[in-house]
C-alpha cells in the first residue's frame, strides 16, 4: 500500500510541475489591454456596418400593381441609372 501511495504521489508531483511550467509558458496579458482591444474592434465593427449602409439605396414611391414581380422592376430601376443589381442584393420590405 506504502508503494502505491509513494507511486501515486510521485505521479502528482509530476502534473504539478507540469501544469506550473505550462503556467509559466502562458504569456499574461493586462485585463486593461483586452478591453481596450474590445473596444476598438467594437469600433471598427460599427465603422464598417455603417459603410454598408452608405452603398444602400431606398427606392419609394413605386405603386405596386397586380402580377408585378417588384425585384424585376428594381432591377429595370437600377439598370436605367447604371447600376448593376443581382437578386440577392435587393431587400423588399
Amino acid at each position: 500500500m506504502k508503494g502505491t501511495l509513494s507511486e501515486v504521489c510521485k505521479r502528482v508531483d509530476n502534473v504539478e510541475a507540469r501544469l506550473s511550467q505550462l503556467e509559466n509558458k502562458t504569456p499574461s496579458v493586462p485585463e486593461s489591454h483586452l478591453l481596450e482591444d474590445i473596444a476598438n474592434l467594437k469600433t471598427d465593427l460599427n465603422e464598417r456596418e455603417k459603410s454598408c449602409l452608405l452603398k444602400d439605396i431606398e427606392i419609394s414611391g413605386i405603386t405596386e400593381r397586380n402580377g408585378e414581380n417588384l425585384q424585376h422592376v428594381v432591377g429595370l430601376i437600377a439598370r436605367k441609372i447604371g447600376i448593376t443589381l443581382e437578386e440577392r442584393d435587393i431587400v423588399l420590405g
